[in-house]
């Protein structure tokens, strides 16, 4: 056989198998023979494998970026956790102090009606910082959860709120408390 005439037939058959491609799926799951030929032929499955590469690297690309996220988040609970965590040793301290004035008081035997008048207002802040501890431990756990997954970032937003608010009524009772120390001359 002459070149001329296998070339003839090369372009025979090339025209016979894109004749063939017609109506024929490029799937590769779907396609057989026939489908691999015209998807070989057309360049659908090189088509077919790029769009799955590009697929692959914008899911990895968003996968890296949810992971960032992730330990940010992570940092801002621990930190969260950390402010809590020292908050209420805060709180157990003044706890511990309004128990000592309540005994400073109870052990003076004048018992004048500002003294009286003082009592009651160490037991209204012992109240507070009953109440505040209470609250610590509840944001305690807001905070372990957004730590764990389970809250979303608006969340840390409320319990930052929280704790600032707490920091600023923990700097006012320990204002009340110093000044009933004063009035006491303790």
């Amino acid at each position: 056989m002459t070149a001329l005439a296998r070339s003839g037939a090369l372009v025979s058959l090339a025209l016979l198998l894109s004749g063939c491609c017609s109506g024929v799926t490029s799937d590769p799951r779907e396609g057989g023979l026939a489908g691999g030929v015209c998807g070989q032929a057309t360049g659908a499955y090189g088509q077919r494998i790029d769009d799955r590469t590009a697929l692959l690297a914008s899911l990895d690309g968003s996968r890296r970026a949810l992971e960032g996220d992730l330990s940010g988040l992570d940092a801002k609970a621990d930190a969260l956790l950390s402010a809590l965590r020292g908050e209420r040793r805060s709180l157990e301290r003044q706890r511990r102090d309004l128990a000592g004035l309540s005994r400073d008081l109870a052990a003076m035997t004048a018992a004048s009606p500002r003294r009286a008048a003082l009592v009651e207002e160490i037991g209204a802040l012992d109240r507070q910082v009953a109440d505040a501890l209470a609250a610590n431990a509840g944001r305690e756990r807001s905070a372990r959860a957004l730590r764990s997954g389970a809250s979303s970032a608006i969340d840390a937003g409320i319990v930052e709120r929280s704790i600032a608010e707490a920091g600023r009524r923990q700097r006012e009772r320990d204002a009340e408390m110093a000044r009933i120390r004063n009035a006491l001359g303790v």
